[in-house]
């Protein structure tokens, strides 16, 4: 198993997730070598507004800027492993979310905890789960 195996389309499960509910459907595409990495998210949010999230960068540990919400200017990307990304998103410089994604034995799921920050500094625990649609065949 590779950084390549996280390659492909990912759907949340919304019944195996413990997400806020003003998500009401996300889809996940990423592309990798294993060094840059490319992902667009489309999300559905509970008013129905269609959500497109873009972002190019290296998992470098480097701020990324991310297109298409308010909620975060950039995004930051590290391989712990060769099956886990951490993430960590910012707006205006702080920190708002930090995210582990864990791709599993088999290469069809991967779980995701969130941590996010509020501005006076508590903290919220999520979890949610991807399944694969798709592999990419460009990697």
């Amino acid at each position: 198993m590779s950084t390549l195996d996280f390659n492909g389309v990912w759907k949340l499960n919304l019944a195996k997730s413990d997400v806020p509910p003003i998500t009401k459907s996300q889809i996940l595409n990423i592309e990798t070598d294993g060094f840059k990495v490319t992902m667009r998210e489309e999300l559905i949010n509970d008013k129905d507004e269609v959500l497109i999230i873009s972002l190019s960068g290296t998992f470098d540990g480097r701020d990324n800027n991310v297109k298409g919400t308010t909620f975060a200017d950039t995004v930051s990307y590290r391989l712990l492993n060769p099956y886990t990304i951490e993430g960590i998103a910012k707006k205006d410089g702080r920190i708002c979310v930090k995210e582990e994604a864990v791709l599993s034995q088999d290469g069809n799921t991967v779980n995701v905890t969130y941590l996010s920050y509020d501005q006076n500094g508590n903290t919220t625990r999520n979890f949610g789960l991807f399944e694969r649609v798709k592999r990419n065949q460009n990697y």
